[in-house]
Formats: C-alpha cells, sequence, structure tokens
C-alpha cells in the first residue's frame, strides 16, 4: 500500500503545480495546515479515507480515480483500462488469513466509508470505486461483518468486468465473513452475490442451489422478508437463463408474493420490493426469449433508486427491443443507459458485444445514433 499512498502525493503535487496553486492555498481549501499537504506529498501521511481524498480532488478539480490512479480506469473512447482493475486485483490476490491489516479507524467511521462505497457503485462511478477500494480493504482488518458487505460490493463490481471466476471467489469469502459475523441476512446477501457469480460461470444449476439454500435458512424469519424475495428473484432469472421456463415463473410468483407484503428499500443492497420484481420480470422475460414488447413496460427509470439498476433496466429493454427487431428503438434505451451510467455501459462486456452487433446490421434510420454510441464506448467496427 505505501506504493498507493506514494502515488497520491506525486498526483497531487502534479495537479497543485499545474494549476500555480501553493501549498497553502491547497491547505486553505481543504481546512488543513501546510504541514499536513506537504505530509502527504511526501507520501508520509496516508490519506485512506474517501471523504478526505474527495475533498482534495475538489479542491484539485479532478476525479478521485486521478488522484489513486496512474490512469483512469475508463479512457474517452478507448473503451475499458484495466490499470485501476489490475491494481485492486492485487489487492484481492492477498488471501485474508495472511493479511496484516489493523483497523485504524473506529467502526462508524468505517460504516460511513463503506456507505459511501456503496453509493460509488450504486451510481456507476467506476473508476473512483477500484480506486479507493483497495486503501479501503486496508482498513476493515479482522471487522468481519464489514468485510462481508466488502467482499459482496468487490464482487458485484470485479462481475462487471466479466472476471466470473474472481468474482465467484470473492463471493464466498463474503459468505465466510458473514457466518464469523453470525448474521444470516449478510450470509444471503454473499449467496446472492455467489448466485450470479455462478450464473456469469454457465452455472446456472450451482446458482439455483445456492440462492435456494440460503432462502431456506431464512424460511419463517419475517425480518428477512426482502431477502428472501431477492433470492428468489435471483433464482427467477438463473432458470430463466437454462430454458426452464415453468421454474422461472415459479420463481418469480414467489417473489411477487413476498412483494405485496414488502414495499421497496434495500436490505443488504438488493433493492427488493415491488419495483425489482417487476424489473426482474422483464429481464427473465428477455433471457426467455419471449418477445416482450418494452413500449408495454409500465416502469419508469427515474422510480428506480438505483443508477446502476436504472441503466441495466434499459439495457433489458434494448435487448427486449433487438428481440422484435426493433434495433433502433434499442439504441435509444442504450443511449439512455449512457447517460445514465455511462461506465456500466462501458465496462460490461456483454453490452459491448451488444452495441457491436448493432454496428454491424446499421440502418440508415439509425446510422449516426449507433455510430455515436460506438464512438462513446470505444467499440468499434468488425465488419
Amino acid at each position: 500500500m505505501e506504493e498507493v499512498y506514494r502515488r497520491i502525493g506525486e498526483n497531487i503535487v502534479r495537479r497543485r503545480m499545474r494549476l500555480g496553486m501553493s501549498q497553502s492555498v491547497l491547505a486553505g481549501l481543504i481546512g488543513r495546515s501546510e504541514s499536513w499537504v506537504s505530509q502527504v506529498e511526501r507520501g508520509v501521511h496516508k490519506v485512506d479515507r474517501l471523504s478526505v481524498l474527495v475533498t482534495l480532488a475538489r479542491a484539485l478539480n479532478v476525479e478521485v480515480a486521478d488522484l489513486v490512479n496512474e490512469i483512469p480506469i475508463v479512457k474517452q473512447g478507448n473503451g475499458p483500462d484495466l490499470e485501476g482493475l489490475q491494481r485492486l486485483r492485487r489487492s484481492l490476490e492477498i488471501p485474508d488469513a495472511l493479511r496484516d491489516d489493523e483497523i485504524v479507524d473506529d467502526p462508524a467511521r468505517l460504516r460511513r466509508d463503506m456507505d459511501d462505497a456503496w453509493h460509488l457503485f450504486h451510481a456507476c462511478h467506476y473508476g473512483t470505486l477500484a480506486a479507493i477500494l483497495p486503501l479501503l480493504r486496508s482498513r476493515l482488518g479482522g471487522n468481519a461483518a464489514l468485510l462481508a458487505e466488502y467482499y459482496q460490493l468487490t464482487s458485484g463490481f470485479i462481475k462487471k468486468t466479466g472476471d466470473a471466476h474472481l468474482a465467484r471467489l470473492l463471493a464466498e469469502r463474503a459468505i465466510t465473513q458473514a457466518t464469523i459475523a453470525g448474521d444470516e441476512g449478510l450470509k444471503a446477501a454473499g449467496a446472492w452475490r455467489l448466485g450470479f457469480a455462478c450464473q456469469s460461470l454457465g452455472l446456472y444449476d450451482n446458482a439455483v442451489s445456492v440462492v435456494m439454500m440460503a432462502e431456506s435458512a431464512l424460511a419463517g424469519d419475517d425480518s428477512q422478508l426482502a431477502m428472501r424475495g431477492a433470492l428468489h428473484l435471483n433464482a427467477a432469472i438463473a432458470c430463466a437463463l437454462k430454458e426452464d421456463r415453468v421454474s422461472a415463473r415459479q420463481h418469480l410468483a414467489e417473489a411477487r408474493a413476498i412483494g405485496k407484503r414488502v414495499p421497496d428499500g434495500n436490505a443488504y443492497q438488493t433493492f427488493f420490493g415491488p419495483t425489482n420484481v417487476a424489473i426482474t420480470e422483464v429481464s427473465v422475460s428477455v433471457e426467455l426469449h419471449d418477445g416482450v414488447d418494452p413500449d408495454g413496460i409500465s416502469i419508469a427509470p427515474p422510480a428506480i433508486d438505483s443508477g446502476e439498476r436504472r441503466a441495466r433496466h434499459l439495457i433489458d429493454l434494448a435487448y427486449g427491443h433487438s428481440q422484435l427487431a426493433k434495433d433502433e428503438e434499442a439504441v435509444d434505451r442504450l443511449l439512455e443507459a449512457d447517460e445514465i451510467a455511462h461506465e456500466e455501459v462501458r465496462l460490461n462486456p456483454r453490452v459491448r458485444r451488444f452495441i457491436g452487433e448493432l454496428l454491424e446490421r446499421e440502418k440508415p434510420s439509425y446510422r449516426s445514433k449507433i455510430r455515436m454510441l460506438a464512438q462513446r464506448t470505444g467499440v468499434r467496427d468488425t465488419s
């Protein structure tokens, strides 16, 4: 981690000098002493709190990722850049049992920083997220409950990059830490992430087994209704992926029944509720190639709390349009998703392939739009 703190200091110096700003001026802008700024720039003082990094970034008019990374996770026009991801992966390669990290902050402060990290995830600020996750891990020490959340978050994020094997490993770590913490709901949330990782690996039966074992463990606990509903939605998608139409509909029915008892919320970062049930019904129909007409969908994306979830819903609608040979409408939905969550569209390998397919069969009526989208996401026409 020493290299990271040194890099942060160097990036601060580089940006400060580019702005013609003295250490004393920067210190005044962020409410710190000139000595503190000097120590940070030399890597002597370790800046490992997201809130402090955000304050520095704002004062220097840059993104947090620009202070932490040598190169942003996503470069304009050239698709995903793996630099930030590679650094994150290296930090995740160290097994928990071999780490010697100590908690340097009180639990309340760590809780706030974990909440900030979740906010970055749901807002699809993936460059900043990749930059701060290694720093956050180094401060969690043996806090099992927060470690369980940390690995859930990193599993969900890493899966988006196409590395389902690492996502599966991280989800398993989340379950292990939740077990140590003695939190059954948190353990089920880890299984929820593991289910998605298994889906990405094509292990659909495994995915269903994992999430249903977790759901059974929560049976009879009304305080965990939302988590149980989320697990049924996960199973519904897995069943749709393996073309088990009957089971997919059964799990949707179970989730729909639970959704009538639980309002929209965000239990364990799952956003389960009636709205998410409706969103997943669209996802299942798309995976089953039911020819669902997205024009008949009544869910308004702004009603979905998570930007990441809104973008994925629009992407599902785009797939639905494409299945009905409505490619121009598909491009429109992808453009909407890109406006809401640019890095979600750029980073997702499946979406990038989809854009490439649309680009290959472009028609004059939407040629300019698909080419603009391809340029913005760094997808090239290989036809």
